[in-house]
């Protein structure tokens, strides 16, 4: 008898009726690998009665865990909030709204039986992501690859397989404002990659808004870069050594002509820009500083309102 055990980290919010069949399907998927199978949902905040109904299916089912968070938390610290309750040789991170196939398990376990400690994944399709969508994507990872210097597969998303060695890095590195898909890249060790087709939503649409989105983007930034600073800083000197060079030369040439020199449309349009610079400026600062207010002020990334792990009986 097998001696491994995987466990599925789902995080959940306002989607019981797809997470309530996708977990046996998880497991039975995993029991065909040979494996100790566990599932863990992590319910972060839902409005839909999601908790009540994982209570009910986990009285049948002890190899479920579930996890409430307080309240809403977002997916990552929801992601965090799962990985921390578990503890397995390999645990695999996975969505609740069945775009992610349980039939990519397989290949992701394999893989790791292979001496792999990091299992990305990379859609070959993404049913019904608009095309500013996926423009708005490869930008972003063609931005944080040049700022951060690290490499994540282009495609990616927070499914992935870490082995034990990797998912007790990923615990030791997230941070406040954790972005999980960055840090299993910082973290290094063997990593690999295996292709799925990804499935339609099986119920509603997607919680993750532009502006979620766009948080995430920051904090990976953020997070994983100071290099926008020094970028800013780079170029708020070249236009300060522009805007003085414009006006010595002005006044070099109005005190060896004796008049004024024409050219303070240009000269406006110049300190205009500067202020602007400045205000950008301002703006990613304010951004290191919230970030680096988060970790000062050492408040956890989420709060456990009650955990059902195994062997609990309610």
């Amino acid at each position: 008898m097998t001696t491994e055990s995987v466990c599925v980290v789902l995080p959940a919010y306002n989607e019981g009726s797809s997470v309530l069949g996708l977990v046996p399907e998880v497991l039975n998927v995993l029991e065909s690998c040979e494996v100790q199978p566990c599932v863990c949902v992590v319910d972060d905040g839902s409005s839909d009665g999601t908790i009540d109904q994982l209570v009910a299916l986990r009285q049948t089912e002890p190899r479920l865990v579930v996890v409430q968070l307080s309240r809403n938390f977002g997916h990552q610290a929801a992601l965090l909030a799962g990985l921390a309750s578990v503890s397995a040789d390999a645990v695999i991170m996975m969505d609740s709204d069945g775009q992610h196939p349980a039939t990519a398990l397989p290949a992701m376990i394999a893989s790791w039986r292979d001496g792999f400690d990091v299992v990305n994944t990379i859609p070959e399709a993404v049913p019904g992501k608009s095309p500013g969508r996926r423009i708005s994507g490869h930008l972003f990872y063609w931005v944080f690859r040049f700022l951060s210097g690290l490499t994540i597969p282009e495609g990616t998303s927070d499914f992935r397989l870490l082995s034990r060695k990797a998912h007790e890095a990923t615990l030791d590195a997230a941070g406040k404002r954790p972005f999980l898909r960055g840090t299993t890249s910082w973290i290094g060790l063997d990593q690999s990659c295996v292709f799925y087709t990804a499935n339609e939503r099986s119920h509603g649409t997607t919680t993750y808004t532009f502006r979620k989105l766009l948080r995430l983007a920051r904090d990976g930034i953020v997070g994983f870069s100071n290099r926008p600073l020094l970028i800013v800083a780079m170029l708020g000197t070249v236009w300060s050594i522009v805007v003085g060079s414009y006006a010595a030369i002005s006044i070099g040439l109005e005190l060896s002509n004796g008049r004024d020199v024409p050219g303070w449309a240009s000269m406006v349009a110049i300190l205009s820009t500067m202020q602007g610079l400045l205000f950008v400026m301002v703006g990613l600062l304010g951004a290191y500083i919230g970030s680096l207010h988060n970790e000062v002020t050492d408040r956890p990334p989420y709060v456990i309102q009650r955990l059902l792990s195994a062997g609990d009986k309610h």
